[in-house]
């Protein structure tokens, strides 16, 4: 069985920002070319951190929004359910972590992904003995 991916926020704005050519490859690479398409799971938490980052940092709405189409044309997008914050104040009790970030390594227990490629986490850091966390520009 292939690597269900989950992808935070961080790795997509390196992907479309052109601020930081190394991590914006990485980035790139983990989205088209390491795994196929279906096992790239997003939430909708982080296309909405996406799109607020990238109108932050003054790219055009248009812009964002061809981003936005391109990224839901390619990858599954998951909604955030009940359970799924639920979910993630035992995760924000056991492992310290953030709110947004629990809420991130819910939605990727949630749907079955075995790798969280993130910025943010402890590189390596094994969540519930079925979640690891990636960090690509180690």
């Amino acid at each position: 069985m292939s690597d269900r991916i989950f992808i935070d926020s961080n790795i997509l704005v390196y992907a479309y920002q052109q601020n930081d050519l190394h991590k914006q490859k990485q980035s790139r690479d983990i989205l088209f070319q390491e795994a196929d398409d279906d096992a790239i799971v997003l939430s909708t938490q982080t296309l909405g951190e996406f799109s607020n980052v990238l109108a932050r940092n003054r790219i055009k709405i248009d812009t964002i929004e061809k981003y936005f189409k391109e990224i839901c044309k390619t990858f599954n997008i998951v909604t955030i359910k009940q359970k799924t914050l639920s979910d993630a104040y035992r995760l924000l009790k056991k492992y310290s972590l953030s709110w947004w970030d629990s809420v991130i390594v819910a939605t990727a227990l949630e749907n079955k992904c075995n790798l969280l490629y993130s910025e943010d986490f402890s590189h390596k850091l094994v969540i519930d003995n079925k979640l690891t966390v990636i960090n690509p520009f180690l």
